[in-house]
């Protein structure tokens, strides 16, 4: 199986697990997430309607409408926040829900580790993307250049940053 589809499998399935309370809670995580610059160019983005990219681009959510219809905006998270997973990881899941693959072709994206929380969330370093787990914004700033400085994207140091992470 490609690991695209299975990885558009998982995401749904995931989708599909998520209560009312656990969806708002996403969209709210959305919300920060999609606040970054390099959110509005990537592919994924682009496939949500634009009615509803305006509507989180100014930052809420209209009114009466259910959570259901922002299913998209969650695929999205999802799948970024999914993106990296290992393909055994994927063989796992896919086993544990039932759908028998041999295999999965293609390979997971190479991530650089977070220098705030470790995590491997980041395409580059030092090019202000934000980390999705701890929401640093990694402006080039590491153990060997800057740990103790504060620098205006974070409002803290690398340090502090880790300490209350």
């Amino acid at each position: 199986m490609k690991r695209q589809k299975a990885l558009s499998i998982v995401v749904k399935n995931e989708l599909n697990n998520l209560d009312q309370f656990q969806r708002k809670l996403v969209l709210k995580a959305q919300l920060e997430t999609i606040k970054t610059p390099q959110w509005f160019i990537t592919d994924e983005w682009k496939s949500v309607p634009l009615w509803l990219q305006k509507q989180f681009k100014l930052g809420h959510m209209a009114r009466g409408i259910t959570y259901n219809q922002y299913n998209l905006i969650i695929s999205v998270w999802l799948h970024d926040r999914l993106k990296a997973v290992s393909n055994d990881y994927l063989l796992k899941y896919l086993k544990n829900i039932n759908i028998q693959t041999n295999c999965i072709e293609g390979n997971p994206p190479l991530l650089q580790s977070c220098p705030c929380c470790g995590y491997k969330t980041l395409s580059s370093l030092g090019n202000y993307d934000i980390c999705i787990v701890c929401k640093w914004e990694n402006n080039g700033y590491d153990n060997t250049y800057g740990i103790d400085d504060m620098n205006n994207p974070n409002h803290s140091s690398l340090m502090e940053s880790r300490f209350f992470f």
